[in-house]
């Protein structure tokens, strides 16, 4: 899914979610270094549905580790017919459980997964805000995570912590220009 564009990303996860399967395995690229995106052609992914219910959640299993400098995400989910969108209030103590642990990759990949159910901007501020100031190499996600804030935050967000958000996506897109993408095309 890495070589994919973000749009062709919500293309398959929506023709996915249409299909008569009950279970979806992914071992792809997560969070990847902005500076070292290679073939990546996208900022996060897999994107999955509201109606998977997700099994098996890990990051940089012993065995790539073992093979490879790159991080991974090992996702294995389950379509649950009839699954409702877990409310606001669920997801947002889903998330302050992550708040107690640092913003590694296993982290990250688990507010991914809340995020999925919906955009939420209070949790993608947060989250970005964390992932600027803990990690040692911006992840792709924050990139993602920026992105969206910029384009489709409310006029309140915008108002308040736009010029923060601002700095946050020039250093990001300093990141980003100052290393190797799209090498699958070479």
């Amino acid at each position: 899914m890495q070589e994919m564009t973000d749009e062709w990303i919500d293309l398959w996860m929506e023709w996915l979610a249409r299909q008569d399967c009950r279970w979806f395995y992914s071992m792809n690229y997560f969070g990847q270094p902005l500076d070292c995106l290679m073939e990546t052609g996208n900022m996060w992914s897999p994107r999955l549905t509201p109606e998977w219910t997700v099994r098996l959640l890990k990051s940089d299993p012993a065995l790539l580790r073992q093979q490879s400098t790159r991080n991974f995400a090992e996702l294995l989910a389950e379509k649950v017919p009839g699954q409702t969108r877990p409310s606001s209030d669920v997801l947002r103590a889903r998330y302050e459980l992550t708040r107690q642990r640092q913003m590694d990759n296993q982290t990250l990949l688990e507010v991914m997964d809340i995020l999925r159910f919906g955009l939420d901007e209070t949790i993608c501020w947060d989250a970005l805000q964390r992932l600027m100031a803990e990690v040692r190499s911006f992840p792709k996600e924050a990139f993602f995570l920026a992105d969206h804030l910029t384009r489709r935050g409310t006029a309140e967000f915008q108002d308040k912590s736009g010029t923060q958000l601002a700095g946050y996506m020039a250093q990001l897109r300093r990141a980003r220009a100052g290393g190797q993408e799209n090498t699958y095309s070479a």
